[in-house]
């Protein structure tokens, strides 16, 4: 099977056409592309193979197609912004585990609760189931007194009878009647009783219930608004970690990216000065060759015409910036020797020009009319050496 590396401009139709082939052959042999319309340059195509044949003596024998090693597909170069992203995802991988830990640990206290109000509900009931044991316990004794107060009383009454000499029959029959009487009297009253008691407990038991539901609606809402804050202050977490981790990303790449422009920027400004200073070197040196040649053709030119044997050269005070002419040598002895005006030559002033310091090399524009040289005997600055002779000599 043989491999096409992929060039810029090539599609994936094109390349089909041009190896008799289809683009679904090619995307079958290539499947990391997804996309018919989407390849990119560099990456390696594997081509349908042909088997390619041998003819020897008398026999055809097929070989197999040359093995070629695929090339991996080169993936597209992430953004700022994706590698920012994929940073970001990776700070935060463990804020949803922190959350369900939280809320795992809020499911156990909430389920202490509940079972705490249970408990709490069948202590209640319990307490007044316990009364009706009590009130059961007191109608049984009631009626058992009862029983036996009206066994007592026919007994008096059969002795009294006795006695007396009395059949039991007759008014003693109506005694008995009255006694057996008072005693259903006495017994359906302590039922009566007995009833109303347990039917009173029986409705605090129900109060008691009602009360226990309603608590427990409460705390069940109560567990579920909390797990929802527990679940938005984990989702607030994880988004506040994320823009953090995204910031702090691109702080860094952009901290990156300024220190390289302000490197390059500042060693394309170290070169531009070396060129600029290298520029104003070469002026002055021309300058100073045309001002030699110029003062040599005006001294052979002056002595052809002078008829003086005395030689006069111009000088001009340092002291005074005003002054810019030069003066004649020949009214220097005319001058107070104890004058503090300096004579000096305009060779001298040359020598003495220097840059001018009062613009940085990293604040120069190159521009023809910046005043790049200083004369430190006028206190001036210049343009060019051309201008600084002019200044001197044009009076």
């Amino acid at each position: 099977m043989s491999t096409y590396k992929i060039k810029s401009g090539d599609t994936l139709s094109g390349i089909a056409k041009r190896y008799n082939t289809s683009v679904s052959t090619l995307m079958g042999l290539n499947p990391y592309i997804k996309n018919a319309n989407l390849i990119y340059t560099g990456n390696t195509l594997k081509l349908p193979g042909q088997t390619n044949t041998v003819k020897t003596t008398g026999t055809t024998v097929a070989t197999q197609p040359t093995q070629t090693t695929q090339a991996q597909p080169t993936q597209p170069t992430k953004t700022t912004q994706q590698l920012a992203e994929d940073y970001a995802n990776k700070a935060t991988s463990n804020v949803g585990n922190d959350s369900q830990a939280l809320l795992a640990q809020y499911e156990k206290i909430a389920e202490n609760r509940k079972n705490a109000l249970a408990s709490q509900q069948q202590i209640a009931t319990n307490q007044i189931n316990a009364q009706k044991d009590d009130v059961m316990q007191a109608y049984n004794d009631n009626a058992r007194q009862a029983y036996i107060n009206s066994m007592l009383a026919k007994k008096s009454m059969e002795q009294q009878l006795s006695q007396a000499g009395l059949d039991k029959t007759g008014t003693v029959g109506s005694a008995y009647a009255n006694i057996e009487n008072a005693y259903g009297n006495n017994l359906a009253s302590l039922q009566a009783n007995r009833d109303k008691s347990i039917q009173n407990i029986n409705q605090e038991l129900n109060n008691t219930q009602l009360q226990y539901i309603t608590k427990e609606n409460e705390l069940l809402a109560d567990i579920e608004n909390a797990k929802l804050e527990l679940q938005k202050y984990g989702n607030q977490l994880a988004y506040q970690k994320y823009q953090d981790a995204l910031s702090n990303y691109m702080n860094f790449a952009n901290y990156d990216y300024t220190k390289t422009m302000n490197n390059r920027d500042y060693n394309y400004q170290v070169s531009r000065d070396k060129v600029a200073d290298s520029q104003w070197q070469k002026e002055y040196d021309l300058a100073l060759k045309q001002y030699e040649l110029s003062k040599k053709k005006a001294t052979s030119s002056g002595s052809s015409r002078s008829s003086s044997s005395s030689k006069t050269y111009k000088t001009f005070s340092s002291n005074s910036q005003n002054n810019k002419g030069f003066k004649d040598d020949s009214k220097k002895e005319n001058k107070d020797e104890n004058s503090s005006n300096h004579k000096v030559t305009l060779q001298q002033v040359l020598n003495n020009l220097k840059p001018n310091t009062g613009i940085p090399p990293w604040r120069r524009t190159g521009s023809s009319n910046e005043a790049i040289i200083h004369d430190s005997y006028s206190g001036k600055n210049f343009t060019s050496v051309e201008q600084v002779i002019k200044y001197y000599t044009n009076k």
